[in-house]
């Protein structure tokens, strides 16, 4: 069983986004992706206006320390956001407080949350959300 990995950066904040987007799928590429794939996101709403790209990655399990190791390297570049990490079986593991709140539906959030509290972890699973939650040196 693998994970995927969805990113985003807001577009407004990039001078280069090609260069951008080409970084990160090199520190991906580097660590075993295997499948990527990327989209642009807009909202216009009045309250919340959203002008993202979010890359999508696809990590089969083959060296979970390659996993590993891409997230602790896109949590050292700027303006990049871990959205959202799940098992391959869809089974949400980490959504940042944005996706749970503006992304999911109300009650799959909500269950999320429950299960957050209730689920017990895998060691691996255990070592990636410390990953996630360590602060950026």
């Amino acid at each position: 069983m693998g994970y995927n990995v969805e990113l985003s950066f807001n577009i407004l904040k990039q001078s280069s986004i090609s260069n951008f987007i080409k970084s990160v799928v090199d520190v991906a590429e580097n660590n075993g992706c295997k499948n990527y794939y990327y989209n642009c996101e807009f909202n216009n709403d009045i309250y919340q206006q959203r002008n993202h790209y979010v890359l999508i990655f696809d990590f089969e399990n083959e060296i979970f320390e390659n996993f590993l190791n891409f997230i602790k390297n896109i949590k050292k570049i700027r303006n990049l956001n871990i959205e959202i990490i799940y098992e391959n079986n869809n089974v949400i593991l980490y959504a940042s407080s944005y996706y749970l709140s503006k992304m999911m539906d109300k009650q799959i959030a909500k269950n999320y949350k429950k299960n957050k509290r209730e689920r017990s972890y895998s060691e691996d699973e255990i070592l990636v959300l410390n990953e996630v939650e360590r602060k950026k040196a």
